[in-house]
C-alpha cells in the first residue's frame, strides 16, 4: 500500500502542471507546461529590449516555443511583446516577458 501510494505522489510530482484555457501562463526555459490538450515547451529566451529613449538596431527579443497537440508539433518564433500566433485552432498569445519568463493566454478558435 505504501508502495503504490508513493507512485502515485511521485507521478503527479513529476508530470507537467496542467493550466487552464484564457488565463495567464508563466513559462520558462524547459520547462513543459499542458494546457487542456497543448503541450509548450519554451526552448529560447533573449529578453533584452532597447531602453527607453533610446534608438536600437534590434528589438531584443528572440523567444521561442515549441506547441503540440497531438502528433503535431510546431515551432513558434515571437519577436515582439504583445504578439500572437495561431496553432491548430487556438491563439497563442505573448502577452509580457521577462529575462527569466514569458507569459502566454492560450484562446480556442471560435
Amino acid at each position: 500500500m505504501k508502495y503504490t501510494l508513493f507512485l502515485v505522489l511521485l507521478t503527479l510530482a513529476c508530470s507537467a502542471p496542467v493550466q487552464n484555457y484564457n488565463s495567464d501562463i508563466d513559462l520558462i526555459v524547459n520547462e513543459p507546461t499542458t494546457v487542456g490538450d497543448l503541450s509548450l515547451t519554451l526552448t529560447k529566451l533573449i529578453y533584452s529590449p532597447c531602453p527607453k529613449g533610446s534608438v536600437c538596431v534590434w528589438v531584443g527579443i528572440d523567444i521561442e516555443l515549441i506547441v503540440e497537440k497531438g502528433d503535431k508539433k510546431e515551432l513558434l518564433r515571437f519577436s515582439a511583446v504583445p504578439s500572437e500566433q495561431k496553432f491548430e485552432g487556438f491563439t497563442i498569445q505573448l502577452r509580457s516577458a521577462t529575462k527569466e519568463n514569458i507569459i502566454v493566454k492560450i484562446s480556442p478558435l471560435n
